[in-house]
This record gives structure tokens, sequence and C-alpha cells, in this order.
């Protein structure tokens, strides 16, 4: 408002004043006012103090949703038809009121320029509020629906520069009433007012946390008439962010380094993907010439100084230039780092397609992965998620992203004076195949202990500058057998390793070995050195020493020139490791059980060396036959055992082999009751006669349990199979329900219909439950709501989701409904064990609302997933 009018004092029109509205309201602070640049300080009753006492009046209020009339300062005067009814209710404002200099002192060139310098509008911090998650303080936010709620949420805000809090204020909006009727409503004035419950409060408090760090701070002016996610993009940019959609949900993305939270390899990709290796030559910047505001001058809208990297124009072969605005960033070191951080943004290559498996839904925009692919130039590339399209009926999540690389947030912070390359696709590391002379097998045995044993000893040296590990294998030799079949691992080594022992190998046995080298995980191609075959087993008996060591030719026990074998030895000597009067007396035993068995049957066959008797007194037939060696160190034995009890027509029969107390044996029992094989091990193998020798083991007893190994089957029958790995890893049991006919839609404000209830058991504790509905409601014109999604659970109802939904009059050109499909698909972890009822409602928002219906087919899907 600018007035003229006359006072008192001579002259015509000697007073002018003006009114003029500096924010919306309430503001912290208005700091000070200059007049053409100079300041210009005013009293408690609104003189200037000064050069201009008695010439000019200033008064400001702060915007309160009551404010009293405002007024133009003592001595001012008031203008015509300006009274008591002359408020600017939830406006910061202020009056300035000139008085006309006589003597041409003061205004020469007419009426002076004034500016004020306000603290603007207050925000909630959820950091500051103990009701938030890791918050702590008495900051509240409320739906404005809720007056006393929202009045009372409102008191508890405060002024602040962080651009993301500014940014969260802006996506909820700024809400206004008149105060002094109990009865009036918050009206959203300025900013986007989303619901609550369509912000990402999460990444809005990641931006703010990390700016805060930074000394990132925001200001400058907003006009109601601005385009609203424009606006939101020039806040965030003062914070190194953008914004970004997420689903219904406003979110925000800012430039910090990222941990990456997953790895994309071939097996997720279930369609084309695609890369664009680069951003075109006119995106891809190496200076910026940015504008901004400074106090210093005056809060003019000026270019700054170009900003060029001298590296990147180097790699470009010359400069490329852009002007950039940064309309909310008034401090120089801060433009630094935004204009370094949109030269480097410009140069990472993109966008990047990957239609991904269902299962990464759960990932979203801002979140950072990397991408081995290297069938399309992603080797182990970290990117940026910027958007998620998600086709549920085709079990597809396509995201498109970029490259992200990490060294460029030092730079950008000034942390690193060096920028980073310019990124780009790469292909598979060069890794060479060793030289022929490079490495080589040794040796085919090694000595241990005095005794022999076979073994690769391969030797050699790195011949490959770029490799960084040797990886050895080994395998039996096979005529004809492809290159790469067949190979057992020796071990992956450091490029300084210059021998290599492998002893894992059998005596008398032709083997190959391979050297191949590393790089990045890459290995290269092969070098096969040999066949060679290996040594066999020899003890140098020269060598064994010790006080048990028997002299060469020695006869234990016997008396000097005693002839041994087939000859009776006295008493003391041994024969076989036995002494020989007890193999007399063991002689005698069995001829006398050879007779009584003898006069028992009448007549026998000798088919045994033995002849023993059972507890109760009948004759076993009995034959034992035993090898065995024993050393200081180790004692072996190898026996076959045979038995009949000719009184109850039993026979058994044992094969065992035994190395100090650890026992493997095969027993065959036959007799009039049945026949049983038994085996006593813990491992059972085939041979593959055909594999090289390679044991292939069919079973393992442990723990009083039978473990198989890769069993091929053509038919299987069994009245019960337990199979933890697919209830494991299988899991997929659905239930679904569908509206037999049609249900009405709610049409007031908070109206609420659950349209459908489906119950589900959910059967493990680690798995997934997953939601999906196809709804087609029919709504009325210009009608708003909300679904929610939620389940009950031992009589508790839980929300889990809710999803915005509205239809607007003018899309529907004036007919009085419209069809309007609507889809909804997620996936929730952790929830209990046991039964639940899902369910879906949906909920009328705004008043007004032309009632509808939800159509008859409309279903809901509730799948428990574990893969």
């Amino acid at each position: 408002m600018r007035r003229g009018w006359d006072t008192r004092d001579a002259g015509d029109n000697d007073r002018q004043a003006f009114a003029a509205v500096l924010s919306l309201g309430p503001i912290a602070a208005i700091e000070g006012q200059t007049v053409d640049r100079v300041p210009v300080a005013y009293s408690d009753t609104g003189a200037a103090i000064g050069a201009f006492a008695g010439f000019m009046w200033s008064m400001t209020q702060l915007g309160a949703l009551a404010s009293p009339a405002l007024a133009f300062g003592a001595g001012a005067g008031t203008p015509p038809g300006v009274g008591a009814d002359f408020k600017l209710s939830g406006k910061a404002a202020a009056t300035w009121t000139l008085r006309f200099d006589t003597k041409a002192k003061l205004y020469q060139n007419g009426v002076p320029a004034p500016m004020w310098t306000v603290r603007g509008a207050l925000a909630y911090d959820p950091t500051k509020d103990s009701t938030y998650p890791g918050g702590n303080g008495p900051h509240r936010m409320a739906d404005p629906a809720d007056t006393a709620a929202y009045d009372a949420a409102m008191a508890t805000w405060e002024w602040t520069e962080n651009p993301y809090l500014l940014g969260l204020r802006w996506a909820h909006g700024y809400w206004q009433r008149d105060v002094s009727n109990p009865n009036s409503t918050y009206q959203r004035v300025m900013g986007m007012g989303s619901p609550w419950r369509l912000i990402d409060v999460a990444a809005f408090v990641e931006g703010r946390n990390i700016a805060a760090a930074n000394g990132w701070t925001c200001g400058g002016m907003i006009y109601s008439r601005d385009e609203k996610w424009a606006t939101m993009k020039k806040i965030l940019q003062a914070g190194m962010g953008e914004p970004m959609p997420l689903g219904a949900r406003i979110s925000c993305l800012v430039n910090a380094p990222k941990v990456s939270l997953a790895t994309v390899t071939i097996q997720d990709v279930i369609g084309q993907a695609r890369v664009a290796t680069t951003q075109p030559r006119r995106n891809r910047i190496n200076t910026v010439t940015p504008r901004y505001r400074l106090e210093e001058n005056n809060w003019q809208f000026l270019p700054g100084s170009p900003i060029s990297i001298a590296e990147h124009i180097a790699e470009d072969g010359g400069k490329r230039s852009k002007v950039l605005d940064y309309p909310f960033i008034q401090n120089t070191k801060q433009i630094g780092t935004a204009v370094r951080y949109d030269i480097e943004n410009s140069r990472e290559f993109g966008p990047i397609t990957l239609p991904l498996k269902l299962f990464w839904m759960g990932y979203k925009p801002g979140d950072c992965v990397t991408a081995d692919l290297p069938e399309v130039g992603l080797n182990r590339q970290p990117i940026l998620l910027l958007n998620r399209d998600l086709d549920p009926a085709g079990g597809v999540t396509t995201f498109t992203a970029r490259s992200e690389t990490n060294a460029k947030h030092a730079f950008a912070l000034g942390q690193a004076a060096t920028p980073p390359p310019t990124p780009g696709v790469t292909g598979p590391p060069l890794v060479p195949v060793p030289a022929v002379d490079a490495w080589a097998i040794s040796a085919t045995s090694l000595i241990s202990q005095a005794q022999t044993v076979p073994a690769l000893v391969v030797t050699g040296s790195v011949d490959a500058s770029t490799g960084d590990a040797v990886v050895i294998e080994y395998r039996p030799f096979v005529s004809g057998q492809a290159p790469n079949v067949g190979w057992t691992s020796a071990g992956i080594w450091s490029v300084g390793a210059s021998r290599v022992e492998i002893t894992s190998v059998r005596s008398g046995a032709p083997y190959e070995v391979s050297v191949s080298y590393q790089r990045n995980g890459v290995t290269g191609g092969r070098r096969i050195l040999g066949p060679v075959v290996t040594s066999g087993v020899a003890v140098d008996y020269g060598a064994v020493v010790g006080p048990n060591r028997p002299e060469n030719g020695a006869t234990v026990g016997a008396p000097a020139g005693t002839t041994i074998g087939g000859v009776r030895q006295p008493d003391g000597s041994y024969v076989g490791g036995k002494l020989a009067a007890q193999i007399l007396t063991d002689i005698l035993t069995n001829a006398g059980n050879t007779a009584d068995l003898g006069a028992n049957i009448g007549a026998y066959k000798l088919l045994i060396d033995g002849l023993a008797r059972a507890p109760d007194g009948r004759s076993l037939v009995e034959m034992v036959d035993q090898i065995g060696i024993k050393t200081e160190q180790n004692d072996l034995f190898i026996k076959n055992l045979q038995r009949l009890d000719p009184a109850t027509g039993t026979a058994l029969a044992m094969w065992s082999v035994g190395a100090n107390g650890v026992v493997s044996a095969i027993s065959q029992l036959a007799g009039p009751a049945g026949s049983v094989v038994g085996i006593y091990s813990d491992v059972f193998v085939l041979w593959d006669r055909n594999g090289g020798g390679q044991p292939i083991e069919v079973f393992r007893y442990a723990g009083g349990k039978l473990r198989m190994y890769d069993v091929e089957v053509d038919t299987l029958k069994a009245k019960s199979i337990d199979t933890p790995a697919l209830a494991d890893y299988a899991i997929r049991r659905s239930y679904t329900a569908e509206l037999a006919s049609n249900v009405a839609l709610p049409g007031s404000d908070g109206g609420r219909v659950r349209y459908l209830t489906l119950g589900v058991t959910k059967q493990r504790a680690d798995s997934s439950i997953r939601l999906e509905c196809n709804m087609a409601p029919r709504p009325g014109r210009d009608y708003a709501g909300y679904f929610v999604f939620g389940r009950t659970t031992d009589g508790v109802d839980t929300v889990m989701d809710t999803k915005w939904y509205w239809v607007a009059s003018c899309v529907i050109n004036g007919f009085r409904s419209v069809r309007s499909p609507f889809y909804y698909g997620r996936a929730f972890a952790g929830l209990p064990v046991g039964a639940h009822s899902f369910w879906i409602d949906f909920v009328a928002y705004g008043g007004g609302n032309d009632q509808g219906f939800m159509e008859a087919g409309s279903n809901f899907y509730v799948e428990e997933i574990k893969v």
C-alpha cells in the first residue's frame, strides 16, 4: 500500500506512507532496515534515530495469526481510511512513513529504496521431537485437521536455515487460520500441502544431519506463484540434494558418501539391461559460472567468478562452460561445494536401466548398490538408484540409475585437491596366461621323517605385472580330458609365492597341474603342466633310529645262529610276533577241538584254521586270518574272520581294517532267520573307474544320522519326506479374496469402509508377507481419499501402509463417475508367526466427495514367501 496525505504541518501531501508485506508469518524476527543501502534504526515508538529523525517512521509485526492493527509510529500520523481493522494477521509486515523535507536535504532523488532483512519461517525439526525415533526435545507435528493439536505443535517450532528442514516444511505446506474464531479451520496458503504420511521424513532427517555437519544453509525469497516442485528443487539444491518421488511419497536425495547395500549380478537381471556409457558432450561440463546472492552485494542476484576444474579441461580438450543459478545459497564457500558437485555429477555416466527380479522392490531411489555385470561393462561399479518402476504382473522391478563415484565427495567438500577421473564403463581385467617357462613341476615326492610320500612340488615366479594372485589347481591325468574339467584347488597364493607343495595325491598315479593368475577377482587362462607320475611310499630303514631299532638280519629272542622258519623254536622265541610256545599250545588245543568235532559229525572236511566253542558249549568252526604292521608310532591290521555254528546253521563272515584304534569293517550274516549285510564305517564312497580315480562319497554316518550326497532317483515313493532346504528357501503360500458385489465408497470426510478381509496363517518367522491388490473404484466426481492396508493379530489392529487416491473433476469432463483402477503391491518382513487377518479400508478425505462404489471383482492377494 502507498498513500499520501496532508497533516497540520505546512505543505500539501507532506506525508507519504507505505505498508509492505515481508513474509508469510509467523516468522522469527525482522533484523533491520536499510534505506538506499544505509542502515536506519528506530525507537520503540517507531521514530527514526539519526539523520532521518523527525522525517521517517516505521513499525513492524512478525505475522502472528491474530495480529492487532498495524500502527505507523508516534508522530507519523495515520493515513486516511486506515483504522482499527487495518490488520495483516498471518503476515510479517512493516509500515514506513516519510515526511516531506521542505529544505530538500534528505530526499533529493525522490523516495529512497528501502530493504528489510528478515529471519524467516519457523520449521519443525524431527530430531528435536521426543516422539520421533531418535529425537529429543519439545518439537511436535500434528495434522492441520486437528485444530487444537496443530495450534500446540506450531508453538514448538523454531527458526532454521537448514535446507532439509525448510524442504520438509515446504512439502508439508504453510497452513493458517483465524485463531480469533474458535470454529475456524486451517487452510493451506503456500507449499505443497502433502499429508504427513506421504512424506519420507527419514530421508529429510538424513539430509538435515548431513547439512548441519557441513554448515550448509538456505535463504532467499519464495513467491506463492512459483511452481511448487521447482521451488523444492531450489531449496534442496542449497543442501547439495534434490527431491524425488518415491511412489506416492515425497522423498529426497543428498550428495554424500554412500555405502553399497547390495550387489546386482547377472542372476538378478531378467530383461534387457541398457547402459549409456557416457553423458552427452553438452552435459559433461568442466566450468560453471554461478549466480547467487550475498549480503555484501546488497542481496542482488549476481554472477560470481567462473569455477573451472583444470584436470577435466585437460581431459575434455577445452572448456565446456555453463551458467547455473543458486538462488538460495548465500555463502561463497557453499557455492564452491555446490558447483563442484554439479560438475562431478554431470560427468557420471547413465542412464543405466536394469530390469531386476521382484525382490529388488525392497530397494528405493537414493540407495547405492554395486553392479557386477561385465556383460554391459559394469565391473563392480557403484551405481545410484534414481527411479523405480514396479511390474508385479511380470515380476519385474526396473531401476533407472547412474554411476556413483565415491572419490568425488572428498573433492567437492574441499578435502582433496584432485578430482576423480571421469567414470565410464570398463571391460573385464586383462589377465595374461603364465609363460611356458614361468612355472614347473620340480618334484613328485617329499621326504618327511625318513619316509618318502607322494607329492607334487610346483616352483616358479609370477611373470605378469598385472596379476595380484596366483591360482594353483591339480587333477589326475586322463588322456583326452577337456582343459576345464576335473580340477581341484590347491589354493590361491600371493604374487610372491615361489613354491607350492601338493600332498593330497595318490602314489604312482599320473597328475597334471595348472597355474593361472588373478586380477581384481578375475581369473585368467590356465597354463597346464605335466603329466607327471607321483612317487611311491618308501621308508629309509637306514634312517630309523632309537633304542628299539633291531639290527639288520636280527632274529629277536633266538640264540645266535638259530635257524628261523619251519623249525620248532625254544621257549622265548617269537614267530610272527607270537611266542613259539603259545603257538604249540594253540595247535594242541585246536587238534583236540577237531577231534571232538569229528566225533560229533562223524567226518569233516578241513576248511578252517581253528575250532572254538560258544559259551554254552556248542562247537563253532572259526577261521581267522590277520596281517599286521606295528611300528613305534602306528599299529595297523587287516583281519578276515569266518565263523560257522553247525548247531544253528548260522554263518558269519567279517572283513576289517584297523589303524590305531579306528576300524572299518564289512560283515555278512546268514542263517534260518535271514541274512544281514553290515557296514562299520563313517563314510561310504564309490570309485568311478571312468572319472580319473576320484572317490564319490555316497553317504556319511555321524551323530546318529545318515547323510547322503548328490543322489539321483528316477522314481521315489515315500509316505513322508522332510526337506528343510525347500522349507527354508522355497516357501510360497498364497491366499486370495475377491469382492462378490459392489461395495459403497464413503462420501463424507473421515468416512471409512472395510472392503476386503483375508485370513492368513504365517508359517515361518523368517519369511515375508507380500500384499497385492487390484482395486476398481468407481467414485463420483471430484473424489479424494486413501487406502489403509493393515492386519489384525490377537485382536489388535495394526496399520501397515497407506496409499493416497483421488479423482479430479476435470479428468472426467463432468460425468458423474469414472472407473479409476488402483494397484498396490508391497512385501513386509518381520511379522510374527501365527494367525493374522489382513484387511483393506478406504477413508474419504476432504469432504464433499461424490459417493461411488468399489466394483465387484476387486481382489486381494496375500502370499508368504522366502526366496
